[in-house]
């Protein structure tokens, strides 16, 4: 009887005492069979958080992260980082000076102190609700979905606490850390913004990036010549620098933060481990229905508060 190579190998394997090296089960598939069919398999061991939740996939991780810097504009133009801990973050609060020393003069000392930021970690979560056809139906792709429903809640909620949170439960606010430069008036004019460039000092302005409310965008874009053309050509940069719009600034309103302006690289958003995905197979069967509680952990502070500048409208302008 003619045998294949691989068969004599094995019986050589064998009568040598050779044993086969176990397979590893595919996480991945593991994971998205317990999606669909509420059974965990021993795979999945690994990738428990203790109370019923399983990490997504580390493939599927990358996805929810690229989607999410799509999506909210604070990821696309701050540093993100991994965090499997409390990060402190030691900095200074002054800037030291240089100074000219004469010969034989010892150096003097200069007066900079030194604090720290800590990056904690919030846990920021959604429900997600689907029919149990919708898992029966193999035309429904539920990796699509699912990312599609998460990253369209999620990214809102953090855009709007890394903007105006009150750091209770969710992270501090970016214009609640940045300095505030008050100006008169609630009609935009490139005075004022020419007056916001240079309030933030020159060591930030070359990779400054300026963030707006979508109204006070609008108004800047209708400004126009004394010829009556549109003043602002270019609606990608204002000033040489990066512009982005959001919807979680103020309008132009007494008491508004309507923009922000600075080195957004000092604005660090750090991600603690990966997501985690929870399936709630009995709690809404009496609908037809299978609940997936999908959550990150996640804070962001500015590690330098002089890095950034939120323009100010007056109290009791018009």
């Amino acid at each position: 009887m003619r045998r294949t190579v691989n068969e004599l190998k094995d019986r050589l394997d064998a009568i040598m005492g050779v044993k086969k090296a176990e397979q590893k089960p595919d996480v991945d598939t593991a994971f998205w069979n317990m999606v669909h069919t509420g059974k965990a398999q021993n795979a999945l061991k690994e990738n428990s958080n203790g109370s019923g939740g399983y990490l997504v996939p580390d493939s599927y991780d990358t996805q929810l992260v690229d989607a999410l810097r799509e999506k909210n504009v604070l990821r696309r133009i701050s540093r993100v980082i991994k965090t499997e801990h409390t990060l402190r973050i030691p900095v200074t609060d002054t800037t030291g000076e240089a100074q000219w020393i004469s010969e034989e003069h010892p150096f003097v000392d200069s007066d900079v102190s030194f604090d720290q930021v800590t990056l904690d970690a919030f846990k920021l979560g959604t429900l997600i609700k689907v029919s149990e056809e919708m898992l029966e139906d193999c035309a429904v792709n539920m990796e699509q979905y699912l990312k599609k429903e998460f990253v369209c809640r999620i990214a809102d909620a953090e855009e709007e606490a890394f903007l105006c949170g009150n750091g209770v439960g969710k992270p501090l606010g970016l214009v609640h850390q940045a300095k505030e430069v008050p100006v008169s008036g609630s009609v935009l004019n490139f005075d004022t913004i020419i007056d916001l460039y240079y309030a933030l000092p020159r060591l930030y302005r070359d990779n400054a990036t300026f963030l707006c409310s979508e109204n006070a965008y609008r108004e800047l874009r209708k400004i126009k010549t004394a010829a009556g053309h549109n003043l602002w050509t270019d609606p990608d940069e204002l000033l040489g620098c990066p512009i982005y719009t959001t919807k979680y600034l103020d309008d132009m309103t007494p008491g508004g933060l309507p923009i922000l302006f600075g080195d957004f690289g000092y604005y660090w958003i750090g991600e603690r481990g990966k997501t985690t995905l929870r399936r709630l197979n009995e709690r809404y069967a009496d609908k037809g229905q299978i609940g997936f509680q999908m959550h990150e952990r996640v804070d962001a502070k500015l590690i330098r508060p002089e890095a950034m500048c939120c323009l100010k409208i007056k109290e009791g302008s018009a």
